[in-house]
């Protein structure tokens, strides 16, 4: 593993590594993004507050303090190094260096702020105010980090500038005040730096855990993401949304829809005459192509039996609204065509062409996930089934191409009516 992972994640599961790596890198870096956007809110405050003490001061006492401009300058450059980093973040930089500086940065900048200010306020108020907690709030957000590394590194930074500003500061404060900032009780200043380590240490398992947490969350919806896709090649998008989410019924329920059955006429002769491997690419050429058409005009390829395709119009329509049959019969006309087009670059590469005959049915059947305990089907039953089943086999009897029941051509609009021509009663 790389050595700017080596904090960031260990791995157990090998086989997802790359997955779970990158998703916690870019929560990583999504969060430190977001610490430095709370940061950037904050400095302008002691900007704005920097200046204006710095303009009282010449006005009305006419004179300047330098540590007052240094601190606005100071202020603006972690300000402009801030909004670079955030660029480099926001396209994709992801560097574990850059945190440990920007970590080193921002205890660094609360320590300067407060060493300038004690110019204002008087080092008492400075050491028994709320300044520790300045520290805690930067140590804190050092969490967000998702790395025990940072988060002790901020507890340490903090504990050694918070110590060394006492020991230059101290003995500007009054008797009194001293003894009790060197008490071993809670007030003393050297107890106030062990309370930011033991912040740290409290800050970085709380990241370790949430780390934790995202690794599992990652590693589920790797897992999720792999049944949707492998289980989505042999059912449709549709049904498999629909069984993964405990949409369907275990017992069937009636539909109304529109079954469509397709068949390649000379494949069994293909069979014996072409080598299983060139016919097997042929024939997922030519499932990939029809299953994409199916799909345009809202239908679910039911199941694939040998070279026949089984394919449902409406179950998932509730109002009907997608004009069922007329989607049928147009997706039926669009295979034939696609068919047409592939076998003229069939014939071309010298491979065998093929026919195909499609039947179409509409009406009521009953649909759902059906099958034993441990394996269950989706499928459809019902003498729309087989009615479309054996108009599909008629097209050969009658040597057409396309063969829709009446129900269906009641269905659609009479616009299209010159698409049918009656062929009899069977």
């Amino acid at each position: 593993m790389d050595e700017k992972y080596e904090d960031v994640i260990s791995f157990d599961e090998k086989y997802i590594e790359p997955y779970v790596k990158e998703d916690i890198l870019e929560e990583s870096r999504f969060s430190e993004m977001q610490v430095i956007r709370v940061f950037r809110y904050l400095l302008p405050s002691f900007a704005v507050f920097a200046i204006t003490y710095f303009f009282l001061q010449l006005f009305m006492e006419n004179r300047v303090y330098i540590l007052w401009v240094i601190l606005v300058f100071y202020v603006l450059l972690v300000l402009v190094y801030h909004s670079i980093i955030y660029g480099f973040l926001k396209k994709g930089t992801n560097s574990y260096a850059i945190r440990f500086v920007n970590v080193s940065l921002e205890i660094t900048t609360i320590s300067v702020v407060f060493f300038i200010i004690n110019s204002i306020f008087t080092t008492t108020v400075l050491f028994t105010g709320p300044t520790i907690l300045f520290y805690m709030i930067m140590i804190i957000m050092s969490g967000f980090r998702y790395s025990l590394r940072l988060s002790l590194y901020a507890g340490i930074m903090a504990a050694f500038q918070h110590f060394i500003i006492y020991i230059v500061l101290i003995w500007n404060v009054p008797g009194d005040v001293y003894a009790r900032l060197i008490d071993l009780g809670p007030g003393g200043i050297i107890q106030k730096s062990l309370y930011l380590l033991i912040c740290g240490a409290i800050s970085g398992f709380l990241a370790i855990n949430t780390k934790s947490l995202i690794k599992k969350v990652s590693v589920r919806s790797y897992e999720t993401t792999q049944i949707k896709n492998t289980f989505g090649q042999y059912v449709s998008e549709e049904v498999r949304d629909y069984i993964l989410s405990n949409k369907l019924d275990v017992n069937a329920i009636e539909k109304n829809g529109v079954i469509l059955f397709s068949d390649l006429r000379n494949f069994n002769d293909a069979i014996e005459k072409i080598p299983p491997r060139e016919i097997i690419n042929q024939l997922n050429e030519f499932f990939t192509e029809m299953v994409d058409i199916i799909a345009v005009n809202n239908g679910i390829v039911n199941k694939f039996i040998g070279d026949a395709i089984m394919a449902v119009f409406g179950i998932f329509d509730s109002d009907n609204t997608k004009k069922t049959e007329f989607m049928a019969v147009k997706t039926a006309v669009m295979m034939q065509d696609r068919l047409d087009e592939l076998n003229k670059k069939w014939k071309s590469q010298g491979y065998m062409t093929f026919e195909m005959g499609i039947g179409i049915a509409s009406g009521c059947f009953l649909t759902g996930n059906i099958g034993s305990e441990n394996r269950k089907e989706f499928t459809c039953l019902g003498d729309v089934v087989n009615t479309a089943s054996r108009l599909e086999s008629l097209t050969k009897h009658f040597k057409k191409k396309i063969i829709a029941s009446e129900s269906v051509k009641e269905m659609i609009s009479s616009d299209y009516s010159d698409l049918f021509g009656f062929l009899g009663e069977i």
